[in-house]
This record gives C-alpha cells, sequence and structure tokens, in this order.
C-alpha cells in the first residue's frame, strides 16, 4: 500500500512540473516506468543538469543527431559534449508531447528545439522529434530528427 502511495504522489508531482505537456502512456508498468525516465530526461534538459542526464543513459548509449550528421556519439563522448552543451545554456528543448509504446520499448517526443546563435545572440527554434529507445530501465539509443536550416539564419 505504502509503495503505490508514494508511486502516486512521485507520479502527480512529475506530471506537475511538466504542466502543459501532453503525455500518451499507456496503462501498464512497463509503459510507466519508461514514462518515469521520460520525465526525468525533460527535467535534466530544463535543468541543465548534465549529470542528471547522463545518469539515465546506458554504459553502451547510441546518441544520434540527424540534424547535424551521422555519426553517432557513445558515452564517453557524449559525457563531454553534455556538459558542454548544458554548460553554455545555448540550447532550449521545450517538450510539447510525448508518447510511450504499449510495450515501454520507446517513447516518441516532440519538441521545440531551439539554439543561441553565437554571433547575434538570437535563439532560433525549429519542432523537433526525439526517439529513446530503452532497455533494463535506461536509455539505449536517443535518435534526434529536424530541420537545422534555421540555424544557419544569419
Amino acid at each position: 500500500m505504502k509503495k503505490t502511495l508514494v508511486f502516486a504522489i512521485v507520479f502527480a508531482l512529475a506530471l506537475s512540473a511538466c504542466a502543459g505537456v501532453k503525455a500518451d502512456v499507456p496503462d501498464n508498468e512497463a509503459a510507466k516506468v519508461k514514462q518515469a525516465i521520460v520525465e526525468e530526461w525533460m527535467a535534466a534538459y530544463q535543468a541543465y543538469d548534465a549529470e542528471a542526464l547522463l545518469s539515465l543513459y546506458s554504459d553502451d548509449i547510441t546518441w544520434m543527431d540527424y540534424g547535424y550528421n551521422d555519426d553517432p556519439y557513445h558515452k564517453v563522448v557524449l559525457k563531454g559534449a553534455v556538459h558542454e552543451w548544458f554548460a553554455s545554456e545555448a540550447l532550449k528543448v521545450e517538450v510539447k508531447s510525448y508518447l510511450v509504446t504499449m510495450d515501454g520499448r520507446f517513447a516518441v517526443v516532440n519538441a521545440i528545439y531551439s539554439e543561441k546563435n553565437g554571433l547575434t545572440g538570437k535563439w532560433n527554434s525549429t519542432q523537433a522529434v526525439a526517439i529513446l529507445e530503452f532497455n533494463d530501465g535506461k536509455i539505449v539509443k536517443e535518435t534526434w530528427y529536424y530541420n537545422t536550416s534555421v540555424f544557419h539564419q544569419y
């Protein structure tokens, strides 16, 4: 009983922290567990908390960004990159909605991705989709898709 109550409270707090984000999550334990990871992922991006984000990734993470290149990042490289990105606070991820698949293997995140132009200081934004793949309670693959042409409008 206590475990269920604690889970309900944590779940309610997570939802209230992400007000305005539409979530489509099946009503089963596997999907709810992955929803909690997605909520932590969103919170880490919002807080520019590199360690919190990196803790969600498996040791064999493959992180892809099809907006810029097709070269995957693995945890060793990703660790430095995330710290650099978050320290500069020159990017934003505003999640609009997400869904978790019935089996809890994937989450599809719909977001607005923004970058700050280093020359003008102006923020440029574009629609983005991130696909998260889970295994053993960790993110094993994160793949981003978006149009970067808006970032090259100097």
